[in-house]
């Protein structure tokens, strides 16, 4: 609690627009390069980037480990409503008080934690137990060759499609009403089978959801995954 947030102020206003969009792509790349401290820094910071008399970009990077997806949205409304609030003359005292009155309606992530400590555990162990009775295949897929010790903590992939193929994807998921994600896990789903030539897959996923009985749970920034 006590860590100082990470908060740069950068001024390219000085700059054409193309060497604006160089400089901003190499602090980006860099931010996402440096990754994070634990032991040392904020698991948050926030560079300020000045384009223009009027216009700024803003690069925010927070460690997943404090929230998860569905926070984001929630961080953006109260950033920018905050900001707004503070443009119209608000005072940053006031400000203060504003949202610690907020917090006094919605459950902390303290409360959060508690409820699932209290969780019985052996029921929860019995439901996947019973849920993956039978099932003694392991589903994976066995590397090309040996591991490369690399220093890289991330890496981006990307694969391009055609357009007309996007469109279909779209399309078909609207036809049968669900996700493309969805259309992305089936054919995941797919793959590992005709792989491992099995029946029956499974493969894990990483979920945020709130379906917890707790006040205002939904407004609630944390890890709920």
């Amino acid at each position: 609690k006590e860590r100082k947030v990470e908060f740069n102020n950068i001024d390219l206003s000085n700059l054409d627009e193309k060497a604006q969009q160089k400089e901003i792509e190499r602090r980006k790349n860099s931010d996402i390069e440096r990754g994070v401290d634990f032991e040392k820094e904020s698991l948050l910071r926030m560079t300020f980037i000045k384009t223009k008399v009027d216009e700024a970009i803003i690069l925010w990077s927070i460690h997943h480990i404090i929230v998860d997806g569905w926070c984001t949205s929630l961080l953006f409304r109260d950033l920018m409503n905050y900001y707004t609030e503070l443009h119209k003359g608000k005072s940053f005292e006031i400000l203060k008080e504003q949202v610690a009155d907020e917090k006094k309606y919605i459950t902390s992530y303290g409360d959060y934690i508690k409820w699932l400590g209290m969780k019985d555990k052996k029921e929860g162990l019995n439901y996947w137990k019973k849920l993956l009775g039978g099932y003694d295949e392991s589903t994976y897929i066995i590397p090309k060759g040996p591991s490369i010790h690399s220093e890289k903590q991330v890496e981006t992939a990307n694969l391009t499609t055609d357009i007309q193929w996007s469109k279909d994807v779209i399309e078909f998921s609207k036809m049968n009403n669900i996700t493309i994600s969805t259309i992305f896990e089936t054919a995941l789903g797919i793959l590992l089978q005709k792989y491992n030539m099995v029946g029956d897959v499974i493969f894990g996923k990483v979920v945020s959801g709130r379906n917890v009985e707790l006040p205002n749970i939904e407004q609630t920034v944390g890890l709920f995954i």
